[in-house]
């Protein structure tokens, strides 16, 4: 099992007519790893891949055996870890099965606006269950702007900087706030974060 502290990564399965799908990516600050592999001890059914060069704190299943014996509460910690993932994992089910691709893609923008610059397009649309071309469509139906942009503002002659993310939905003629910072001290860069997602 590991623990990231940078970069991205994905598990992806793939068909035997060779097909992917993408299954979760993972961000800092999360842990990730084939989980059911490592929690049921059994040979994986998935591939683990880093999209990014990426650096991991990881711990063996003996030693996490070790530390569960000394540390009871580790055992509650994965226990609470590993129904959040389940209700993660059947709530994508739903999107899956039901939600229109225009949905799919609509509440992905809400969620992360931000995963269509990092992540490849062609991951993107694997992890959401349609083809890359209509992916493609419905991306160049929004315009991202002023993504990872710095702005400022200027109080009392000296400038505070921070950021702003927001998408212009041209089909629905919206602008939509992700999120945005600023520094209360002058002259000091802010950044965004990322968040997981199963």
């Amino acid at each position: 099992m590991y623990f990231v502290p940078e970069r991205l990564q994905r598990i992806f399965s793939v068909t035997e007519e060779g097909k992917e799908a993408t299954l979760i990516f993972s961000y800092p600050y999360s842990f990730c790893g084939i989980a059911d592999s490592f929690l049921l001890q059994k040979p994986s059914m998935y591939f683990f891949e880093t999209l990014t060069a990426s650096h991991f704190l990881r711990i063996h299943y003996e030693r996490l055996q070790q530390l569960i014996q000394q540390y009871p509460s580790i055992q509650q910690f994965l226990t609470s870890v590993t129904a959040s993932a389940l209700q993660g994992a059947m709530y994508r089910q739903i999107k899956l099965q039901s939600y229109s691709n225009e949905k799919k893609f609509q509440e992905l923008m809400q969620r992360n606006v931000r995963l269509s610059n990092i992540v490849s397009h062609k991951y993107l649309a694997f992890y959401m269950g349609m083809d890359v071309t209509n992916f493609s469509k419905l991306l160049n139906s929004q315009k991202i702007t002023n993504h990872g942009k710095c702005h400022q503002k200027v109080v009392n002659t000296k400038p505070d900087t921070g950021w702003i993310e927001l998408t212009v939905d041209t089909n629905h003629e919206q602008i939509i706030l992700h999120r945005d910072a600023i520094c209360a001290q002058s002259n000091i860069s802010v950044r965004a974060g990322i968040k997981a997602i199963v």
